[in-house]
């Protein structure tokens, strides 16, 4: 675990380094190439941004065979030294720099789909949270664009904002005219060739085993990315993460876009590059809120809660908009506040597209990804710069429209969202009170999609709040009528979690709520049942005899992965049965501890499905087991006394039938 993790940081050093030689170098040609003639002043920082995302989409399928079919650390490496080889090439004939940012566009191209392919199988082999893996490498991404920035402005003569002036004065003795002896090279130049040397050699030991690679031929792999396009365009979670994130960045270009054009009008013409100071200040302002906002959201670990920051975050950022367009100039604080929202959405899409991806699919996947949202970027870039060029869209109005397409994506990310909304409000309010972490092989092992039911102990009201804190997926609890029915919880149950209602009676005939069960993991959905039936009532007594739902829902479902679970802390909580019913003569929680045991995944075999009741016994054998996980007791025998044999054909909870 802990080698994973060093070769973790290096994967994070690596593009670190590559972003901070590839942003100082893009400042370096954006200047050059606005010096060159007065025609090319206004439109220097669109071409250069263009020459480096026009690669990412039309060597996509080629990008995604190389990023599939080799070792990604090579990849990595050779991407690394080709740009390095370019800048060299460049660097002495100081010189063509437009084509040479083309050239190394095509490098960062490979690079960067590459090392996103790699977080997925870190992640895994580091045992850390998918999110908190993304908020760490692109905090550092952004991280790195700032410095390069700066780092660009700096060595190249240039007169810098006052943010980035503080920053350069750290930097008093490699000033501009000592930094270009170096070989006779642009300062701005030498800096980016050391930081790809960097890059390269901090990719050397980036290597993960769960990484998965195709050995394909040129001509195979070429083909896998198209096929991989359709597969990846199947999966829902997937498609939907990617149709998003692609959105998002073409959102985020109309964005900066208005930003800069309000930037443009408001500030006087200098002997500089127009504005050029106000944008590089404004454009730092973004960017260190960014990082800030990417580490944020890093601190959500769980894979499917994490998206439930994308409305609030959206949120936040229309209402920034909307006061931006009304005073007319965004001001530091403004555009600090547009990164950290604008970082805030970026991490969890990303990681919800890694990790929905087939994992011998990750390379082309990431391509797919990149392809996608350097299109939509350069689409908006195109319709808005037509728009304002021929004086179609003021500044104002172009402020305007991207306030208009963020309250769009608010009314979406709201309705498609507003479960793991919900659910990471109630995290945030749940945090003071309880402190659940969860433990066992099953946190990583659990399917992420498909069918999946979920077995575990039955012991307070807020047992399904706690699983949904680690199991990684969106749960569909079955819950007793009692508390299903309850005012306002109703409205909750029915249209937010969509949970199955189970009614609380003795006795039935029909049991509806088993097919509904059963139709939900027809879906892939994920479905949480207690076999037990009813709360925990007894101090002495650690499980009750499950009932018979659970085996009539396997045996409509025999090849359903189960996830058993235990539930540790929840006896004695408030909301337990402990001395008297829940919130009865106990205090309220705080700061209590829940401990949560997840076994791998397990199909029972169609022998013991055969069997209603070894199939009821055995889960229960199998629940009590997981308490050794949390290094509690596992009783010798199942502790059941002549009540419970009565108790377990119950029909509360749904989970038993008794046939007359």
């Amino acid at each position: 675990m802990w080698q994973a993790r060093l070769r973790l940081g290096s994967l994070w050093v690596s593009q670190v380094s590559r972003n901070v030689a590839d942003h100082c170098l893009r400042l370096f040609v954006i200047l050059k190439t606005a010096e060159s003639g007065a025609g090319l002043r206004e439109s220097a920082w669109h071409i250069v941004i263009a020459l480096f995302a026009v690669p990412a989409v039309v060597f996509a399928p080629f990008i995604g065979a190389i990023g599939n079919s080799l070792t990604k650390r090579w990849v990595l490496t050779g991407s690394a030294a080709y740009c390095f080889g370019v800048l060299l090439i460049f660097g002495f004939l100081n010189g063509a720099w437009l084509l040479g940012a083309a050239l190394v566009g095509v490098g960062s191209a490979i690079y960067f789909p590459t090392r996103y392919a790699l977080l997925a199988p870190a992640a895994a082999d580091a045992h850390l949270p998918g999110p908190r893996v993304n908020g760490f490498i692109e905090m550092g991404a952004v991280s790195a664009v700032v410095v390069g920035t700066i780092l660009g402005a700096y060595f190249s003569n240039y007169s810098l904002p006052g943010l980035a002036t503080s920053a350069a004065d750290f930097f008093p003795a490699i000033r501009s005219e000592k930094a270009v002896a170096f070989w006779g090279l642009p300062a701005a130049v030498t800096v980016a060739l050391g930081m790809n040397l960097l890059g390269l050699a901090a990719a050397v030991p980036v290597a993960f085993p769960s990484d998965v690679r195709r050995r394909e031929s040129p001509a195979q792999a070429v083909a896998g990315f198209f096929r991989d396009c359709v597969r990846i365009w199947r999966r829902p979670q997937a498609r939907g993460a990617l149709l998003a994130w692609a959105a998002f960045r073409g959102l985020a270009a109309a964005i900066t876009g208005a930003l800069v054009a309000v930037i443009l009008q408001s500030t006087p013409e200098t002997g500089q590059p127009p504005a050029f100071p106000a944008v590089l200040h404004i454009a730092l302002w973004v960017l260190i809120g960014a990082a800030a906002g990417s580490l944020l959201a890093g601190l959500q670990g769980h894979p499917r809660r994490s998206l439930g920051i994308i409305p609030y975050a959206v949120t936040g950022l229309l209402a920034i908009l909307i006061w931006t367009a009304a005073v007319s100039f965004p001001g530091w604080m403004s555009c600090l506040l547009v990164g950290i929202f604008a970082g805030m959405i970026n991490v969890p899409l990303y990681s919800a597209f890694q990790d929905a991806l087939p994992a011998d699919a990750r390379g082309n996947g990431m391509a797919i990804l990149n392809m996608a949202g350097n299109l939509c970027m350069g689409l908006m870039a195109v319709l808005i710069a037509g728009l304002a060029r021929y004086q179609i869209l003021s500044a104002a109005g172009q402020m305007i429209l991207v306030a208009g397409l963020t309250a769009l994506g608010f009314l979406a990310a709201w309705k498609i969202l507003h479960r793991e909304s919900i659910e990471q409000a109630m995290e945030f309010i749940l945090w003071p009170i309880y402190r659940m972490q969860g433990y066992g092989p099953g946190l990583e092992g659990c399917p992420r999609f498909g069918p999946v039911l979920v077995v575990a102990n039955h012991t307070s009201w807020f047992d399904p709040l706690f699983l949904g804190k680690v199991i990684p997926r969106r749960i569909i609890p079955m819950m007793t009528s009692v508390f299903f029915d309850l005012p306002g919880m109703n409205w909750l149950m029915v249209y937010v979690v969509h949970a199955v209602r189970v009614a609380d009676c003795n006795y039935r005939r029909k049991v509806p709520e088993l097919q509904q069960a059963i139709a939900a993991l027809d879906r892939g959905d994920c479905v949480c049942i207690f076999p037990e039936g009813r709360l925990r009532r007894k101090p002495e007594q650690f499980l009750r005899k499950f009932g018979q739902g659970v085996w009539h829902i396997l045996n409509e479902r025999p090849h359903t992965p189960v996830v058993v679970c235990w539930i540790e802390g929840g006896w004695g909580s408030f909301f337990s049965y402990s001395n008297g019913p829940p919130t009865k003569n106990k205090r309220m929680d705080f700061w209590r501890r829940m401990d949560i045991a997840v076994k791998d995944p397990e199909i029972l075999s169609s022998k013991l499905l055969a069997d209603m009741e070894a199939t009821r016994l055995y889960l229960m054998k199998s629940c009590l087991e997981t308490r050794a996980i949390l290094g509690l007791e596992v009783p010798g025998k199942l502790l059941e006394t002549e009540d419970d044999a009565g108790d377990g054909d119950m029909q509360h909870g749904g989970e038993a039938i008794r046939h007359h």
